[in-house]
């Protein structure tokens, strides 16, 4: 209701709630791109406008939720990915909440999962760039897939692939494009 009545001071303790119970910050950025509120600078802090552009763009023009590729933060100035979700009023996107996903909790994500012996998931983005890996992470944030990757892929959902890994070994591996973050793939290797 409250950014239903443009009362983005009322909203900002809202935000910042919903933040602490996500552990992430909240945004609203608007379809100009500039930063109206981020739960983790006090309410009325002069922001930068968003280090997003291509995802509010998107989510603006078609009402739906997007997601940015790996990106620096303009307010965090650390590596993320930035979930968008439009802000619809009078049938018409005003602006957009963004929430900031760490590549570390991502990599978590696919840690959990529990492969052993050699197995490692990864997931990319539609920039063919490494936003988590379930192991060794760190080493491989932000980084391109292998050369052979995006030509074997193109133009597939799923697939089953061979060839060599950034770490430099050969692997068989299972991918799958991601319906809900377009252009993002999630892949299971096991080194040969």
């Amino acid at each position: 209701p409250r950014l239903d009545e443009a009362d983005l001071a009322g909203f900002y303790a809202h935000a910042r709630g919903a933040a602490e119970a996500l552990g992430t910050p909240v945004a609203v950025i608007g379809a100009d791109l500039q930063q109206r509120l981020h739960t983790e600078r006090p309410f009325g802090t002069p922001l930068p406008t968003t280090g997003a552009p291509q995802a509010v763009r998107l989510a603006t023009q078609t009402g739906r939720p997007t997601v940015s590729d790996l990106l620096a933060g303009a307010v965090l100035r650390s590596p993320v990915i930035a979930v968008m979700v439009p802000v619809v009023r009078g049938g018409r996107v005003d602006a957009v909440l963004s929430a900031p996903v760490s590549p570390g909790r991502l990599s978590g994500l696919l840690a959990s999962q529990g492969l052993g012996g050699g197995a490692f998931a990864t997931l990319t983005d539609a920039k063919n760039v490494m936003v988590a890996r379930s192991h060794d992470a760190a080493t491989f944030l932000g980084r391109p897939v292998p050369d052979w990757f995006p030509a074997a892929t193109d133009g597939r959902q799923a697939g089953l692939l061979k060839g060599r890994s950034l770490a430099g070994y050969d692997v068989i591996l299972a991918f799958r494009r991601l319906d809900s973050a377009p252009g993002w793939t999630v892949a299971v290797a096991e080194r040969l």
